[in-house]
């Protein structure tokens, strides 16, 4: 399985504890339902968040890299996010 993905952000959703991204992509390796986890204890969580909602604003592809292999049966949790303009 890989650890990484690549897509448009087609829903952010924020709670108490992280906020969760899910990803409109071709890719056959996502998480359970698309969703990745940004977690608040990351330490970069607030630039991350930043990032994820000025990809899903403007549309463009975010690549996600997490911290485990991407698993059909449970959310992956983010590490790093990229935008390339």
């Amino acid at each position: 399985m890989a650890s990484s993905a690549k897509g448009q952000v087609s829903r952010l959703s924020a709670h108490t504890d992280a906020t969760y991204l899910q990803l409109e992509s071709e890719q056959s390796d996502l998480p359970k339902n698309g969703y990745f986890v940004l977690k608040l204890d990351n330490q970069n969580y607030n630039a991350l968040y930043s990032l994820a909602l000025a990809a899903a604003v403007n549309r463009l592809t975010l690549n996600i890299k997490t911290v485990e292999e991407i698993m059909p049966t449970d959310f992956a949790t983010v590490d790093y996010l990229l935008i390339i303009w």
